[in-house]
């Protein structure tokens, strides 16, 4: 099937949705990318480095030969340590001689992970841990799946939610009055990253009261305590760590993330742990477009495998992926895609892929994201021009 033709099945897919299943999206490390967010192997290897330097008590546990090979390996293009062994060693030598209690030790831990994770974004406020809004209003591939995620109140076709928006913290004025509410095509976000980008920055833009930075919140969340309304749905079967570093102060913020070899064993090999139930649930309930994934890791293939197995599930699947153009394709920093231009590597993913039931869209940058995601919201009358890069 060529590049159109599974365009147009997701097009297909996408009109349906509406009274039917619904598309849900799942976001990898490739949307954070533009933003300056390390992905999990240089977060792991600035991490170790960061442990080294500032933990006295790490620094006497670690060899300066083991040290220094895990510094080799992180100048090399492919390395031969994955990331959740790195952070394995990371945190069993941790803070390890101070006798702190274990949630201090946890606060502790959560904080060090999310001053590695957001330390090389040059926006961030000393002191202050809040990201300015040149993080993500730069962000193209972000910024157009959120608009892909919204709607205009053109597109609105449900009374109940227009009601609800309309009575809203959302509802969004200008010189001409503009209703931006959810796209209730969409059902669902799961993503696997360790930021919060996506909700944090949604609530920015959406928000009445703009500044120059953003928190996080639950997404569309009301303000009235007994309409507890969340439009959409965005989970985070890794954990998430963030920005806002007083958070770790206190007992009740303290969350779990999957980031050491054992985290992993721990959370996909029991059959009823959230990663598990969510993952398994997400991929069974909606069709799937994934988004800045590599599409490599083991465990979505594992859920994709299983949904083969069940005779009854019919959803789709579409991996939206950037290609590995030929050499000659590079040097002409083509905007448009040819198939011509990727390379065996390329289509041999392709081919593993659809092993798994997961049709692939490729783009060669990212830069072609917003013009796809157009596409596919115009095809059922949304008016993409409303929702797009105008409320920031």
């Amino acid at each position: 099937m060529n590049r159109q033709d599974t365009l147009n099945a997701l097009i297909g897919v996408y009109k349906s949705s509406l009274k039917g299943t619904k598309i849900g999206i799942f976001l990898g490390a490739g949307v954070s990318k533009e933003s300056k967010i390390p992905d999990f192997r240089k977060f792991a290897f600035q991490a170790f480095e960061a442990a080294y330097e500032e933990d006295p008590g790490f620094s006497g546990n670690v060899s300066i030969k083991l040290k220094d090979y895990i510094g080799k390996q992180a100048t090399l293009e492919e390395s031969d340590l994955e990331p959740e062994e790195i952070f394995l060693l990371i945190r069993d030598n941790f803070m390890s001689k101070l006798g702190l209690s274990e949630i201090e030790w946890k606060q502790n831990w959560l904080h060090f992970c999310a001053k590695q994770l957001y330390k090389s974004n040059t926006v961030l406020e000393a002191n202050k841990w809040r990201i300015q809004k040149e993080v993500y209003g730069k962000n193209i591939t972000l910024k157009s799946i959120i608009s892909f995620c919204l709607a205009h109140s053109d597109d609105f076709s449900d009374q109940s939610l227009i009601s609800y928006l309309e009575s809203s913290k959302f509802l969004k004025s200008s010189k001409t009055t503009r209703n931006i509410g959810w796209n209730a095509r969409i059902g669902s976000v799961l993503t696997t990253n360790y930021d919060n980008l996506f909700e944090a920055t949604i609530n920015h833009k959406l928000a009445e009261n703009k500044g120059t930075e953003y928190g996080a919140k639950a997404v569309f969340e009301s303000i009235k305590p007994k309409m507890r309304i969340h439009l959409l749905e965005v989970e985070h079967i890794h954990g998430y760590l963030t920005h806002q570093i007083e958070g770790y102060k206190q007992k009740e913020k303290l969350v779990d993330i999957v980031a050491t070899e054992t985290d992993f064993f721990k959370t996909f090999y029991e059959s009823m742990s959230f990663s598990n139930y969510a993952g398994m649930r997400f991929f069974a309930s909606f069709h799937t477009v994934f988004i800045g994934c590599k599409m490599k890791d083991k465990n979505i293939r594992r859920f994709l495998y299983h949904l083969k197995e069940i005779s009854q599930n019919n959803t789709k699947k579409f991996a939206i992926l950037k290609c590995k153009c030929k050499e000659g394709h590079k040097s002409k920093n083509i905007n448009t895609f040819n198939r011509t231009c990727l390379d065996d590597a390329s289509i041999f993913t392709e081919e593993v892929l659809k092993a798994y039931g997961v049709k692939v869209i490729w783009v060669c940058n990212h830069g072609q994201i917003p013009s796809l995601l157009e596409e596919i919201y115009s095809s059922a009358g949304g008016n993409w021009d409303a929702v797009y890069d105008k409320v920031w």
